[in-house]
Parts: structure tokens; sequence; C-alpha cells
């Protein structure tokens, strides 16, 4: 039975994740957000800056993933499956990886404009949600 539950949760793997364009739209602010907060950092708080960039850099892989409407891989299979599906956003990821926090601020901002398609504050809504008393 084991074996059957490996095929099966492998199929479904494979199959396409459809994702509201509001989750991808918020995954992209959120993103950006956390740039914008390592950029006013940078020079005060470069380990906090890290932080901030370390964080960008998980949300826009999950936004690639996310896009393409493939399921995330586990955290350690991130940049080899990134590295399939989206080469140039691997490479800058790696690039990042071995960066000073200077450069991987600017390395960052480059994966951001070539995944997001921005790097810096964008105005976005959303429709609303109703609150709960």
């Amino acid at each position: 039975i084991v074996d059957e539950l490996i095929r099966e949760a492998r199929d479904w793997l494979a199959r396409p994740v459809a994702r509201l364009a509001d989750q991808l739209e918020s995954l992209r602010y959120g993103a950006v957000d956390q740039l914008d907060n390592a950029r006013d950092v940078i020079d005060t708080d470069p380990a906090a800056a890290q932080l901030f960039l370390g964080e960008t850099v998980a949300v826009i892989i999950r936004y690639v993933f996310w896009r393409a409407g493939r399921f995330q891989p586990r955290h350690k299979a991130a940049i080899t499956a990134l590295a399939a599906l989206d080469p140039a956003a691997a490479a800058l990821v790696r690039r990042w990886a071995e960066a000073s926090p200077r450069d991987g601020l600017a390395i960052v901002e480059s994966l951001a404009r070539h995944a997001l398609g921005a790097d810096t504050f964008f105005a976005w809504s959303s429709d609303r949600e109703p609150v709960a008393p």
C-alpha cells in the first residue's frame, strides 16, 4: 500500500494548482514590502537587512511556483526545482546567497524585477473580505 500511496502523491504533485489572482498579487506585494524594509535598514542594521532579504527571496520563490501553477517544493529542494522552472531566477538566488549585504540588496532587486515585475512599492487592491464579529 505504501508504493500505491507514493504513486498517488506523485500524481497529485504533478497536477496544476490553481491560484487566485488575489493570492498571487498578495505574494508580490508582500515580497516587495520586505524588500522595501531591507532598503530601510541596510545602512543602519545590515543583519536585519539580511533577514528581510532572505524573507523576500523565500516569498519570490514561492511566487514563481504559484504563478506557474505548481506545488512548492520542499525547502531543501527549492533552488534545484527553481532552476528547472526559471534558471535565471535560480542563478540570481545563488548569487545573492554568496553576496555581501549591500551587493545582496541589488541582486534581490534584480530578482524581484525578473520574477515579480516590480522591486518597490506598488498600489494594489483586493476584494473586501467579511469581518467576523
